[in-house]
């Protein structure tokens, strides 16, 4: 299926008109519209919002369809898993916007099919790193690390495990564009919040740390200021958005600062 449409500039073009028809009507035969609703994947609402099939199609022409949802999984494309291939080289990443931390069908919450499965896949993960007999004890520790993120996030907690909980919470700094300063001011509250027991971590430090010993470190990548492109693999070097032409830096006390951090 032609997708090459998402990154038309001019969303009034034939092309991009008539890309949203097709994109309306594949959902309309593939995805679960049976309260003929479905996510919106526009640049605003990045598929955490229901709307009617008229309100999304009034949504990608006025906000443009969000670039990094190529496999419309929440509009009846099939998701494919190739656990038995997962490793550290291909998933080094927290799901995130650039793959839409993709997850499964939640309703209005699309996160939460591929977060119950991050534990088997971990699993994997750690028989294809751990395969040489010389590997055992760091197989101990990395079985440790384990068991600590996927226990519950407090003694009787049964819709959280640790691992489940912090990926979300940073999920959601993400998609709001959160800072460091404000992500440990809730998780310093959350702690003092939550009962007696907990296992959260008390700082952004302490649950990056975390989740990088079990392989789902991150890697910052800049972005367009205006989400177009990633300054990434063939545009790691580059200045300007490949596609609006728009500056990667800003420049503060004579040192470069990428123009999406600094909104």
């Amino acid at each position: 299926m032609d997708k090459s449409w998402i990154e038309e500039r001019d969303r009034f073009s034939s092309k991009y008109i008539a890309g949203v028809e097709s994109f309306i009507n594949f959902s309309r035969e593939n995805g679960n519209t049976s309260d003929n609703k479905i996510l919106c994947p526009c640049n605003n609402c990045r598929n955490t919002i229901k709307k009617s099939f008229i309100e999304v199609k009034r949504d990608l022409h006025l906000n443009g369809f969000y670039l990094y949802y190529r496999k419309w999984i929440f509009h009846g494309e099939p998701n494919v898993s190739h656990h038995s291939s997962f490793n550290r080289s291909t998933h080094t990443s927290v799901p995130s916007q650039n793959e839409n931390p993709d997850f499964g069908d939640g309703g209005d919450d699309p996160d939460i099919d591929l977060l119950d499965e991050l534990p088997e896949m971990l699993g994997e993960m750690r028989d294809a790193e751990f395969d040489e007999p010389s590997s055992e004890s760091n197989m101990e520790d990395f079985e440790r690390l384990l068991s600590d993120v996927t226990r519950e996030l407090y003694p009787g907690c049964k819709q959280f495990t640790l691992l489940r909980f912090i990926v979300k919470l940073l999920h959601i700094k993400v998609m709001n564009k959160m800072t460091d300063k404000t992500m440990n001011m809730i998780l310093s509250l959350l702690k003092d919040v939550l009962p007696e027991g907990n296992i959260l971590p008390p700082s952004l430090y302490r649950a990056r740390k975390l989740l990088s010993g079990i392989g789902l470190g991150y890697t910052k990548i800049d972005a367009c200021k205006y989400d177009c492109a990633l300054f990434w693999k063939e545009n790691k070097n580059e200045k300007f958005c490949p596609i609006c032409k728009e500056p990667r830096w800003k420049i503060d006390d004579g040192k470069e600062r990428c123009k999406n951090d600094a909104k």
